[in-house]
């Protein structure tokens, strides 16, 4: 079996421990970490079962948005019951949070109870899940600013986020600058299975130099028009009217594209442009906006049903990329196009298509 570690994937935990101290690191994209450092409250599952750990965020007291099970494994089933043992036993352990840029964001010690007895006891028992649970964390002058790698950066000329040269995620929890850190999160993904500036384009500029588009992925005569949306209010009339303006500005990019003239100020765009027969629309968004078909229904009576784009959560892209890579590692990109293609084609008569962790 090929072993990965927390660094390979997009979003994981791990859990270890050196000389008595215990580290549980967790890689988050960036809506998730977010949501991790505004979370209520943290809960580790261990599942008796599957022999496997999951992280379940409550960013919300009703509604925990997130349950995703370990990626990490570089480590033997008895390794892993080693460190859930060491884990259980000790009263602090040191939180070690990555953005999926691979950056440390911050490393922080936690305070815990010894579960010991009450681990032995479910162990006999016949319940499947243990919980450990933590309650709200002070990250308060605990998050790192983190100067941006300047190879990446000469990339997308030099504006890997926000256009500047640092990284600091305090300055991206105000209302109105999520999106860069979700863009920023979307990019980092593309760019492990498709080209920058040559099959990947980052928001491309019209001639009037206003945004085209969030992303414009190409293959062959078909282009993908991607927006990226982050959306921080759980009330239907604020998720409706940003995804509302996702689709209008998708309609409206790939209206200019299908005129087929010079649209944007990239010359190397334009002609690759100029090539498109098919345009595919997808609306990448935060799984924390805690979305689902009811919610979506004043969107879709909005819309002729071929007006709607694909809707992708941001955490099933990272792991179909992955996943893709893994198994196709150079010709991921062809297979990833093979897949969107299939879901386009295969869905026409559903009234709504939403790809989320569990459309695998």
């Amino acid at each position: 079996m090929i072993k990965y570690s927390i660094h390979d994937v997009p979003q994981g935990i791990k859990l270890s421990s050196n000389e008595g101290e215990v580290f549980l690191e967790v890689k988050l994209l960036a809506a998730e970490l977010i949501s991790f450092i505004n979370s209520v409250t943290i809960c580790l599952l261990i599942d008796k079962l599957t022999k496997t750990i999951c992280l379940e965020i409550h960013d919300n007291d009703n509604d925990p948005f997130l349950i995703f099970q370990s990626f990490e494994n570089s480590a033997t089933e008895q390794d892993i019951a080693i460190e859930i043992w060491n884990l259980i036993r000790v009263t602090e352990f040191s939180l070690i949070l990555y953005n999926d840029d691979n950056y440390p964001i911050c490393k922080i010690q936690i305070p815990k109870s010894n579960m010991a007895n009450n681990f032995q006891n479910w162990a006999l028992s016949t319940d499947n899940h243990f919980k450990c649970l933590f309650e709200k964390i002070d990250y308060s002058n605990r998050l790192k600013t983190i100067f941006l790698d300047p190879v990446k950066s000469k990339t997308w000329e030099g504006n890997l986020i926000h256009n500047k040269e640092y990284f600091k995620l305090e300055e991206y929890f105000d209302d109105g600058k999520h999106g860069y850190i979700h863009e920023y999160s979307i990019r980092n993904l593309l760019q492990t299975v498709f080209i920058p500036n040559q099959d990947l384009f980052w928001s491309p500029k019209k001639i009037d130099e206003t945004e085209l588009t969030d992303f414009l992925i190409f293959a062959s005569n078909i282009v993908l028009i991607i927006e990226s949306k982050y959306i921080v209010s759980r009330k239907s009339t604020n998720f409706n009217k940003a995804i509302v303006k996702g689709v209008k500005q998708l309609i409206d990019t790939q209206g200019l594209i299908k005129l087929k003239q010079k649209i944007t100020n990239n010359n190397v765009l334009n002609e690759t442009l100029q090539q498109v027969d098919v345009c595919i629309r997808i609306c990448v968004f935060n799984d924390s906006s805690s979305y689902h078909k009811k919610k979506l229904r004043n969107v879709i009576n909005t819309f002729d049903r071929k007006d709607l784009p694909i809707f992708v959560t941001s955490s099933f892209l990272g792991q179909l990329l992955w996943l893709l890579r893994i198994k196709y590692k150079k010709d991921a990109d062809v297979q990833f196009f093979k897949y969107i293609i299939k879901v386009y084609n295969d869905s026409r008569d559903e009234d709504i298509v939403i790809l989320d962790q569990f459309s695998f």
